[in-house]
């Protein structure tokens, strides 16, 4: 289980590490951007509020994981209508969400052989989320830092 979990937190610190090298790319994205960052902030707390309600059982943690993916699926859809800029992005972050995807699966197989109370390994995803949630919040500080400086920069050469 000790395994399982440090794959977890491992897992948390890999999106820290992907929000940074995606940090670099934010100099091609305008004011599109922020509004599909709310979005899929708004679809991983649903996401986070569906677990919490639902992981009763190790098979129902396993079909949440399930919506998930099918939740990113349609996430990256919204995400090939941006403009040539972002589509540029998108193809970078869609190789990343394979990988996460490979990560994902082991993760999966790992959960489906154990048996552990349904009480721990809920408070274990809930922490996953909760990192999650704090990248996805470091992020938005950091879009909202440079929305601040891309208007400035505008304002100044106007």
């Amino acid at each position: 289980m000790e395994g399982v979990l440090n794959d977890l937190v491992n897992w948390g610190n890999k999106v820290d590490e992907e929000k940074k090298e995606i940090k670099e790319y934010l100099q091609n994205i305008k004011d599109n951007v922020e509004p599909k960052v709310g979005q899929l902030q708004q679809c991983q707390n649903s996401c986070v509020q569906q677990i919490k309600k639902n992981s009763k059982t190790i098979k129902d943690v396993l079909q949440e994981v399930d919506l998930a993916r099918r939740l990113r699926g349609t996430a990256v859809s919204r995400m090939d209508k941006l403009s040539e800029d972002i589509n540029s992005l998108a193809s970078q972050v869609h190789r990343r969400m394979d990988t996460l995807d490979d990560r994902v699966r082991k993760v999966e197989e790992r959960l489906s052989a154990l048996e552990w109370s349904t009480d721990a390994l809920e408070s274990k995803v809930t922490e996953g989320f909760n990192k999650m949630t704090e990248g996805f919040n470091r992020m938005e500080h950091q879009i909202d830092q440079l929305a601040k400086m891309t208007a400035n920069k505008f304002q100044g050469n106007s």
